[in-house]
Parts: structure tokens; C-alpha cells; sequence
């Protein structure tokens, strides 16, 4: 499918944004276009059973356990290659300290999370690491 955004070609997917390049510079407002675009390793209206799972993630609550001990929830809006994890609506729990006293979370907003730091993801209280 191919989306005329901001004079050029885009290609628009659920996890990510990929620009095409169109056979001429600007396109008038009226002008549609149409682009091929391959991506490698996928076959026609075949997905993995992981893209899947990530599909059916798509805007749920996400609450994700990071090394360093702390705990993100929001709303699950993208990921990379690199397992990175955009959040929107982001809330940070820091682990209670050892009188067992909590504070309160900390609001982010949008917030990415490097996959390298993730322990655990979590999903509508399943647990799925």
C-alpha cells in the first residue's frame, strides 16, 4: 500500500514506518503514486508466530522489568530489531527500599525502552519473558 505523506511515497506498518523512494522529486497534492516494495524473509501474507504475537501486543498495557530494577507500564506502540520498546503512556515504580516504603510512580509519557536493559514483558498479567 503506498500513502501519499508530506509530498513523497510512504509505506506504512503497524511496528514501524518505511519510506520508498518515488520515480520523481515532489508530488502535487492530487498526484497518487505507486511503489513495490520488498522485504526480505517474508513471503507473501505469511508472518512468524512472533510478529504475530506482537501484532495481537499492539496498543495493549505492557508493564516491562528492567535491569536495573525498575518496572515501566504503558501502552505497547512499537519495537525494533533490537528489541527496543517504544511505550506511550508511560509510568516508572522504582522497587520499594528496604523499610518497605513505596514511592510514588513517575510519569514519562512516551518512553523508549533499549532492549538490552529489558529482563521481562509482561501482558494483561501474563507473563511472557
Amino acid at each position: 500500500v503506498c500513502v501519499r505523506l508530506y509530498d513523497r511515497c510512504t509505506v506504512l506498518f503497524t511496528h514501524y514506518t518505511a519510506t520508498v523512494g518515488c520515480s520523481f522529486a515532489y508530488l502535487p497534492r492530487t498526484t497518487s503514486c505507486s511503489c513495490r516494495l520488498q522485504i526480505s524473509g517474508m513471503a507473501a501474507g505469511h508472518e512468524s508466530s512472533g510478529r504475530v504475537r506482537l501484532r495481537r501486543w499492539l496498543n495493549q498495557s505492557l508493564r516491562v522489568e528492567m535491569s536495573d530494577g525498575r518496572t515501566l507500564v504503558g501502552s505497547f506502540l512499537c519495537t525494533d530489531r533490537d528489541q527496543n520498546i517504544i511505550l506511550g503512556s508511560c509510568s516508572e515504580y522504582l522497587q520499594p527500599d528496604s523499610s518497605g516504603s513505596t514511592v510514588e510512580p513517575r510519569i514519562l509519557g512516551l518512553a523508549m525502552v533499549p532492549g538490552q536493559h529489558i529482563i521481562s514483558v509482561h501482558v494483561d498479567g501474563q507473563c511472557s519473558a
